[in-house]
Parts: structure tokens; sequence; C-alpha cells
């Protein structure tokens, strides 16, 4: 999935028009090409402007507003997916925070107000044959957040969301859990819980880590193109390809048939 994820990411995209362009003014065809570098500017344009980039991050996102943690049901466990903590690897002498940490900060706080005793974290080994896994570095700020030690599980093998949601299949069934909390980006919410139900994981979701806001920053120009706005629309491009990857290949639950557990 990640080289089809890269293959429509919008700069792809855009070098793909540009080069598409080139190809057609050397063979003499100006018009078509002139259309395509047109083409590639108001692409590149549109997805790069907080504006548009909000309003796309937007359609996932509100469907999974924010959550107090009182209105969360009690659970076996919390699962604290990856993506928000790097490891430590030279010159770093820390695990590095992305704006996705936000995912193991509320896991902390689920866990100190008791809505499960265990936590389980996922992530890969990001860098070969170095350092530890994203889990184990979740881990790490999980402990010093106040989660002891014994009540986390890191399995560091998974590489996707359709992984995590096998690890968390296999740790919950030998512990003998049956619910948990599924705590993960608001927009990547949509994908990872149809995922976890395709898995057969009861989870009720948890979201954190919501990119937008009701109150616009104030050194913000809607339709200035920015290269976080451009971030932001790759975001979203990433989870709605992913979600048609993940129920082409069977690993995303049908909505209209699986309802939230």
């Amino acid at each position: 999935m990640t080289f089809l994820v890269k293959l429509v990411d919008p700069l792809t995209v855009t070098l793909a028009l540009l080069v598409l362009a080139l190809v057609l003014l050397a063979t003499g065809r100006r018009r078509s090409a002139t259309a395509g570098f047109v083409l590639a500017l108001a692409w590149t344009w549109l997805l790069a402007t907080p504006m548009v980039a909000t309003a796309l991050a937007r359609s996932l996102e509100a469907r999974f507003p924010p959550v107090e943690t009182d209105q969360l049901p009690d659970a076996d466990a919390i699962v604290v997916l990856g993506g928000g903590v790097a490891p430590a690897v030279p010159p770093r002498d820390a695990p590095d925070l992305n704006h996705a940490a936000d995912r193991v900060l509320f896991g902390a706080r689920l866990h100190a107000a008791g809505k499960a005793p265990l936590v389980i974290v996922t992530g890969e080994r990001i860098y070969p044959d170095q350092g530890p896994t994203a889990a184990e570095a979740q881990a790490g700020i999980l402990r010093e957040l106040g989660v002891p030690g014994d009540a986390i599980v890191a399995p560091g093998r998974s590489t996707r969301t359709a992984t995590d949601a096998r690890i968390v299949r296999e740790v919950m069934t030998e512990r003998g859990l049956d619910e948990a909390l599924l705590v993960t980006s608001a927009m990547h919410m949509p994908r990872a819980l149809d995922t976890f139900q395709a898995a057969g994981v009861a989870v009720f979701p948890a979201p954190t880590d919501h990119r937008v806001t009701d109150v616009r920053p104030s050194k913000e120009i809607p339709w200035l193109p920015s290269s976080h706005a451009l971030e932001l629309s790759s975001r979203v491009f990433h989870e709605y390809v992913g979600r048609w990857f993940y129920r082409l290949v069977g690993w995303r639950a049908d909505r209209t048939r699986a309802t939230n557990c």
C-alpha cells in the first residue's frame, strides 16, 4: 500500500503532470503542454491552501469529535496506535515526538482515569537494525507519564494498521481480554476503527490529535499556499487511499454492516 499512497501523493501527482507537460512540449504539442502546466499549478495551489486542506481534513475528523475521558466506557485495555513517537537514534538522546504524540498522552490520561488496567502500544522498528521499535519508544514515554511498566505491552512487529489489528487481537486473546479503547488520530480513526472491526477486535473509538480547529491561526492566510497545508492534504489522501485499498483487500469492515462495538 505504501507505493500506492506515494503514487497518488499530491506532490507526486504535481511532478507527474510537469513531466507530462515537458514531454508534450518536447514533441511540439505546445497547447497540450500549456494545459498540463496550468493543471499542475492549479492542482498544487488548491491542495496547498489552508482553506482546501482544512476542508479535506474536516471530512474525516468531523466523524470523530473530541470525547471527554469520563464519557468513554471502561474497557479491558487501551490500544494506542503508533505514529506519534520515533525512537531515539543518533544524534537524538530521547524519542522524537510529532503532532500525533497526542495519542500517547491521551492513552496515559485514560489509564490514569482508570479506564483500563492495560495499555497496548504498537509500532515497528523505523530505522533498519538500529535502536528500539516505535512501540518501545511509546512505552518509554508512557512510563515517564506515570503508567507502570507492568501495565504496558509493546509488541513492535506491526508495519501498518491492518497488522496492528491482528497483533492486538493476538494479545487480547492470549490475555482473555474482550474490549479495548482505540486511541489514534481523529483523521486516522475511520480506517483504524473499520480495520479493527474487520479483524474481530471489539473497540470503542477514543479519538485525539485533531488537526482542524475552530479558530484559524492568526498568521494563516486561507488562500495563500503553505507547506503545512500541503502536508495536511497529503495526510488526507493517505487516509482515503488507505481506506479504499483496505476495503479492496478485505482488511476493512463494510460500514453498511459494521457498527461500533
